[in-house]
């Protein structure tokens, strides 16, 4: 179970990370823009976890290149023609490393017959890689990515750098 610490609301954070505005292992109370919710410990960077009516939520920020980005929309797009479609052996695919050692990865799979575009999921792996739970098939690649085990919601925001 990762380190959640549960703190009182007048607390002020210790110190600040030297890459970003997060507060780097500080045991305060602030309001997260991301996800407007109330943020008890800080664990960086861009990553989070916060308590609120004692649903936990851990949370990461993956980014990919524009390059990438434009590979997978071609390989999602229904126009794309089938012999330049993502064949069924391969897999993009990043990983969203949490702090309790839990993993998400966001993959953009290829279909068997390339008649159909290309699909995306998101998959929850436990800390020796056994697969956990998976979301439905999507279309769809950037954005949130939620998953749930064991009473904790799991989210990987992926963005273009």
């Amino acid at each position: 179970m990762s380190k959640i610490k549960r703190v009182d609301m007048d607390k002020k954070a210790n110190r600040r990370c030297a890459n970003c505005t997060h507060f780097d292992g500080g045991e305060a109370m602030t309001h997260c823009s991301i996800s407007h919710r109330q943020i008890y410990y800080w664990n960086c960077c861009k990553g989070f976890e916060w308590n609120k009516s004692k649903d936990l939520m851990l949370c990461r920020t993956v980014s990919i290149s524009p390059e990438l980005y434009a590979q997978i929309q071609t390989y999602l797009s229904p126009n794309t023609p089938p012999d330049a479609r993502l064949d069924e052996d391969n897999i993009i695919s990043i990983t969203a490393k949490f702090s309790d050692g839990k993993e998400m990865d966001i993959k953009c799979c290829g279909v068997q017959d390339g008649k159909e575009p290309a699909w995306t999921e998101a998959v929850l792996f436990d800390e020796n890689g056994w697969e956990l739970c998976f979301t439905d098939p999507n279309d769809v690649f950037i954005g949130s990515w939620e998953l749930e085990d064991d009473g904790i919601m799991y989210r990987a925001i992926v963005e273009i750098a």
